[in-house]
């Protein structure tokens, strides 16, 4: 693996496992308080977190890990073969899927969410069934940032072919 390419796989596994502990912090914790207040409230809270996390922190960590996992895709497939390209390849693969959930899920659905009124009856019958359905799918883009980290880490530790060979 080149500089450029280390330099990129650290980046990528610094922002996955970034965005891995958001996600972490909201299935184990905040998705579990809301259901612990006044669905009003919670409708209330949920509506603010989503807001928030259009904001540089959270979206800038989610943007950027993937425009950094799409240049070490770019620059591991023209790089000389080495297994441990593949690894970085597949981790931005595999964190792509946690931004796609962001994107095409959870993106809606929060849009949606903005439109509600937290003391509408109607609002209030729906939530039970938005946010179990908001958590499962918080839950794969949290399988996803892992996975990616995880590979992130295989290629930085995976031992040379050159020096495998040795």
């Amino acid at each position: 693996m080149n500089g450029a390419i280390t330099v990129l796989n650290v980046l990528a596994l610094v922002g996955s496992g970034l965005s891995a502990g958001i996600f972490f912090v909201f299935s184990a914790e905040i998705m579990v308080g809301l259901r612990r207040i006044p669905v009003h409230d919670a409708i209330a809270a949920m509506q603010a977190f989503t807001k928030a996390a259009l904001g540089p922190v959270y979206f800038g960590v989610l943007v950027s890990t993937g425009l950094v996992a799409m240049a070490l895709v770019g620059m591991s497939m023209f790089a000389d073969p080495d297994p441990r390209e593949w690894l970085c390849i597949a981790g931005a693969l595999v964190y792509f899927l946690s931004v796609g959930v962001s994107l095409n899920v959870h993106g809606p659905m929060n849009d949606a969410l903005a439109g509600w009124r937290a003391e509408d009856p109607e609002c209030a019958r729906s939530w039970p069934g938005f946010q179990a359905r908001w958590t499962r799918w918080n839950h794969v883009r949290l399988v996803a940032a892992l996975g990616a980290m995880l590979l992130f880490i295989l290629a930085l530790i995976a031992t040379p072919p050159a020096e495998a060979l040795a």
